[in-house]
């Protein structure tokens, strides 16, 4: 199976779970979030070949996020959508302090997987630094681009919306961790902006169509706003 294909069956199968989790409620929603943000920060060192390209494994992740956010904002209001950006983010803290003590401990004789712990959750404190900074700054900017559309153009499809508010939000997320994690570390940081920002536009280009199924499964009565 190549790579592409994974990538469409990871965007597919990220967007069913979101609709899943919609159908679930509130408190689905918010925990997919924390969760995502999760995975996306714990397999970010991954690198992989796309489309011809070298980019990270875990951009569909980044985008979910903010797929999550705008159906909880959408069916059930700004006060929910806050208060899942604030638990997501308290989850990246707690995750990033606690992968820290873990690594702390002597390991035994016996132990077989230290380095392989070590390898994987010391980061540097500077892309931990702008990981967290750029996440907490970036949902914030969806989340009031998706109200304004909400507001102004109501009569747009909930697909369209979040595609409009998501793409600017996950440009500015590439820009600002790149630029706030990775200056002097890399030549290049125009081609460390494109690419995958070129990946996240694809990942809400194929997830747009599938989002629309969301006022279908969802019925009046459990929304909240």
């Amino acid at each position: 199976m190549t790579n592409e294909m994974i990538f469409l069956f990871q965007v597919l199968f990220m967007v069913g779970w979101a609709l899943s989790a919609l159908r679930l409620g509130k408190e689905a929603l918010i925990a997919s979030i924390s969760l995502q943000a999760l995975i996306a920060n714990l397999f970010v060192v991954k690198q992989i070949t796309l489309f011809g390209l070298n980019v990270c494994a875990t951009d569909a992740y980044v985008v979910g996020t903010m797929l999550l956010l705008d159906l909880l904002q959408e069916f059930h209001g700004m006060k929910a959508a806050k208060q899942g950006i604030l638990v997501s983010f308290l989850s990246l803290i707690f995750f990033g302090m606690m992968s820290q003590i873990h690594l702390l401990y002597t390991p035994s004789p016996f132990d077989s997987f230290h380095n392989t712990y070590e390898l994987l959750l010391s980061s540097q404190p500077r892309i931990l630094f702008a990981s967290f900074i750029s996440y907490l700054t970036t949902q914030q900017v969806d989340r009031l681009l998706f109200q304004k559309l909400k507001d102004r153009f109501p009569f747009l499809p909930f697909s369209l919306r979040s595609a409009l508010s998501t793409l600017p939000a996950q440009l500015l997320d590439t820009v600002m961790f790149t630029f706030i994690g990775l200056a002097g570390l890399v030549a290049d940081l125009g081609s460390v902006i494109l690419l995958p920002s070129f990946i996240k536009f694809l990942v809400i280009l194929i997830s747009a169509p599938f989002t629309e199924f969301a006022h279908k499964i969802v019925k009046r009565s459990d929304v909240t706003i």
